[in-house]
């Protein structure tokens, strides 16, 4: 029937979304929301829904300008600026647990980091825009695919942030060196990037 094939076309761009935001081969996004949530717990979770959905409503503006047109931007310099945010992002939190400690963002103290998070999500949000551009047909209406495309990529970070945010509850139950632990992580992620970096400029 005309409406199954509906729900197939949309579940098609919906799982776009989701495939293109968890792909190991495409790990940028993946290292961002690791950049930005490693000092958390799941304990966390209602703090950093705060930081996410700066993040969240940031891509979906840039996704919707990109896709239809109306911001222009050469997808090399988006895809060598990408791995710097991240990069500023590491710096940034490494920065913090030298000074303070591992502690969780407080509500009342997140205005810097709802803004940073928020400029890096029109950024990458300009990336995701790339990718919807290339799967799209010129014929085919952008309400339905992008709508789908952007809810299929909240699922992925939502996936991602769930097992991030586990492992580390994980290691806290059973390890004191939480902090230690973090900064691990955070250096991973931020060589990771840096050879994002590398590799965008030799290219």
């Amino acid at each position: 029937s005309i409406q199954f094939i509906n729900m197939n076309y949309y579940w098609l761009y919906l799982k776009e979304g989701l495939t293109h935001i968890t792909d190991i081969n495409g790990y940028d996004h993946i290292l961002f929301i690791f950049s930005i949530s490693c000092i958390y717990t799941l304990k966390h979770f209602r703090k950093l829904i705060y930081i996410i959905s700066s993040f969240t409503v940031a891509h979906c503006i840039s996704l919707v300008l990109a896709t239809t047109n109306i911001v222009q931007i050469q997808p090399s310099k988006i895809e060598f600026i990408i791995p710097l945010t991240i990069i500023f992002a590491c710096l940034y939190n490494l920065y913090r647990t030298r000074k303070k400690g591992i502690k969780m963002f407080h509500v009342e103290q997140t205005k810097n980091e709802l803004l940073l998070v928020f400029a890096f999500g029109l950024i990458h949000g300009l990336g995701f825009s790339n990718y919807l551009r290339f799967i799209l047909s010129s014929t085919e209406s952008l309400l339905g695919p992008m709508l789908c495309f952007n809810i299929g990529l909240e699922i992925g970070q939502l996936l991602i942030l769930v097992i991030g945010l586990g492992l580390n509850q994980f290691i806290l139950s059973y390890s004191r060196f939480y902090r230690q632990w973090v900064q691990i992580q955070l250096w991973i992620v931020l060589l990771l990037s840096l050879n994002l970096t590398l590799q965008n400029i030799i290219n």
